[in-house]
């Protein structure tokens, strides 16, 4: 298990810091998200980086682990997987794609209250992780892979490998499977290119396939939105609003806000995302158009507490937060909301640091296991039912 974990950690480290920043050694920085040039900054987000994963890895290596396989314990889920799959797709329909998502065309409605309950890719994970029965791991792959890029996902083959390469092999069915998981994996990295491009055209974005390198280049590293934040703290250019920051990515408003989504309504904080007010905090942007407009955009966990501190002090409590995450990760191995929502999150921690993303994206994965065990009870009772008459 606890490879699992370092591995997400070097994968995160190696795609997202270290590839980067070999291609820009070689073929020179560039930025994609705003015009902010800082050599000094940019240097600093990668060593901050590399000193929490390696400091984590160092200190994960010398504590316990549990090196005992997931024992499969349902049976016939693969139907539920389907169901979602047609769900998915008439949800997509029915708000005319991914432009109708940025819209927020589902808020409000029976489709954005069900979204939090179905998410495609812990169905997928406990499915071929907990079942008993066999299944054709192609065919979810496959279907999994066309679902998440219509919905304008440009990293879909990212969580593809999560998933398989990584948090499976924790799980005995890895061993029956495995070998169609690799051919899968190698033919679809080779086109992944492909997807990125179809992914970004369904936001409605046009691409110049002369620059899709780096466009791609661009969208996996976390190196530039993680040098911009710095580059504010250090040198206070134009544009910078750190009062704004300091305002809503606030650890207490967080918390606060995080309580929020658990439940329809607000009782502590009636705002969008911290996220959102990146381009406002960072890049000059207007609170309210900011606020209009959905953005992934957020620094990396070192980064944010660099905000706070220095950078000593800074990978230090990155690394303090990723090993005490490791260690109530395994204190609940066996409970599995906690278990696959927690590793699931993992990857989206180290990629940016938002709590209140963070813990909403781990709620919706613990309905949707909710959904998973629901799904089972009923059958179990139709079944009963059934013998009765």
């Amino acid at each position: 298990m606890k490879r699992a974990f370092i591995s997400i950690l070097l994968f995160f480290w190696g795609l997202h810091i270290a590839f980067p920043m070999l291609y820009y050694s070689y073929y020179g920085f560039f930025t994609i998200y705003s015009n902010i040039s800082s050599p000094e900054a940019l240097q600093k987000a990668f060593w901050m980086n590399t000193a929490t994963i390696f400091g984590t890895v160092a200190v994960l290596i010398a504590l316990p682990d549990k090196k005992e396989k997931i024992q499969p314990i349902y049976y016939s889920l693969t139907s539920l997987f389907y169901l979602v799959f047609l769900y998915s797709l008439i949800y997509l329909i029915s708000i005319k794609g991914f432009t109708g998502i940025l819209s927020g065309a589902a808020k409000g409605t029976v489709f954005g209250y069900l979204n939090k309950f179905v998410d495609m890719g812990v169905i997928f994970l406990v499915i071929i992780g907990y079942q008993k029965n066999k299944y054709s791991i192609i065919t979810m792959l496959l279907l999994f892979l066309i679902i998440t890029t219509v919905f304008g996902s440009r990293s879909c083959i990212i969580a593809i490998i999560l998933s398989t390469m990584i948090i499976f092999p924790m799980f005995t069915n890895y061993s029956i499977y495995k070998n169609k998981i690799y051919i899968f994996i190698i033919i679809f990295t080779a086109l992944s290119p492909l997807m990125f491009y179809y992914g970004t055209l369904s936001r409605g974005i046009n691409v110049d396939r002369n620059l899709l390198s780096r466009q791609i280049v661009g969208r996996i590293s976390s190196l530039e939105l993680s040098m911009i934040p710095i580059n504010c703290k250090d040198n206070n250019i134009s544009g910078c609003n750190l009062d704004m920051f300091y305002e809503k990515y606030n650890p207490v408003r967080q918390i606060l806000q995080s309580i929020d989504t658990m439940y329809p309504g607000n009782i502590w904080v009636t705002d969008v995302l911290p996220s959102q007010y990146y381009r406002v905090a960072f890049l000059g942007w207007n609170e309210e158009k900011a606020k209009s407009f959905y953005t992934s955009m957020n620094m990396t966990l070192p980064v944010y507490f660099y905000m706070y501190t220095n950078e000593t002090i800074a990978s230090i409590l990155s690394i303090i937060t990723l090993v005490c995450y490791y260690l109530v990760w395994m204190r609940f191995r066996k409970n599995i909301y906690i278990f696959l929502g927690m590793i699931l999150t993992l990857y989206f921690m180290l990629q940016y640091f938002d709590f209140v993303m963070l813990y909403y994206q781990f709620f919706i994965y613990i309905l949707t296991i909710a959904t998973v065990q629901l799904f089972i009870n009923v059958k179990k009772y139709l079944v009963m039912i059934s013998k009765t008459r």
